[in-house]
């Protein structure tokens, strides 16, 4: 007599019982007691125009359809940041703009010295994000805000160091020749300070792989490029225009 063949085996079977506990994992993780998930899957980017769009289809959707609803996930994040991002923006800058101006005019002892050295960095920062933005580079806004903070602190210092030599040659030269001097002793610093900014940032946005760090040392970069180039050539034209202001108020 032929034994017949069993359909299903001891393997089979085994798989069939590790199936279905898997099943019953994942249905766990779906299903739960106050709230359920649901998985949705797309073809676009993690973040961009397209995918924002998609997610407020998706959040309106929700919203209509659902008591209660939250999306979560990398899109979902993007998405939440890319609307708060222009308060978080303007706060920051804000908020950065005053605790250097306060630091700047504990040093200076002077409201319009201090106001100027602000203006003239916080001016390069604007160009900076601007040429980013009109030449239509996708960058994330964490390198933006990071390089707001970065930039006033760091480059703030060259405005420092000429207006300081201006004011101490000023007291027994004339404008222009005061100026000059001022130019000539503090250029070298300046383009020494500000290259070893730029070259170390540059090298590292050749090395790095990650696309966030590799943005926000860019940005860095060039901005710091930026305000050597408005500390040399547009603070210099304050300081000579202005000139019997900052006398005054440095006590000529």
């Amino acid at each position: 007599m032929m034994h017949e063949k069993k359909v299903i085996d001891a393997d089979m079977t085994s798989r069939i019982y590790d199936g279905k506990a898997q099943l019953d994992q994942n249905r766990d993780l779906l299903l739960g007691e106050h709230y359920n998930r649901m998985i949705v899957s797309t073809d676009f980017p993690t973040e961009g125009s397209n995918t924002f769009a998609g997610m407020e289809e998706i959040q309106n959707a929700a919203e209509s359809t659902l008591q209660e609803s939250y999306l979560v996930g990398d899109s979902a994040m993007a998405y939440e940041m890319n609307n708060g991002f222009q308060k978080e923006l303007d706060f920051v800058t804000f908020l950065t703009v005053i605790a250097v101006f306060v630091v700047v005019l504990f040093t200076f002892r002077s409201l319009f010295s201090s106001a100027i050295l602000v203006a003239v960095i916080q001016g390069a920062v604007f160009i900076t994000t601007a040429i980013v933005a009109l030449q239509g580079y996708s960058v994330n806004y964490i390198a933006l805000i990071l390089v707001q903070c970065i930039l006033m602190g760091a480059t703030i210092d060259y405005g420092i160091l000429l207006i300081c030599n201006y004011v101490e040659d000023r007291r027994g030269l004339e404008r222009m020749e005061a100026l000059t001097n001022a130019m000539n002793r503090s250029v070298k610093t300046i383009l020494t300070s500000s290259l070893i900014l730029i070259v170390s940032c540059l090298s590292i946005t050749f090395l790095m792989t990650q696309k966030i760090i590799a943005q926000t040392c860019t940005i860095i970069a060039c901005g710091a490029a930026m305000s050597v180039i408005m500390v040399l050539f547009v603070l210099p034209a304050i300081l000579y225009l202005t000139d019997k202001i900052i006398v005054q108020h440095r006590g000529k």
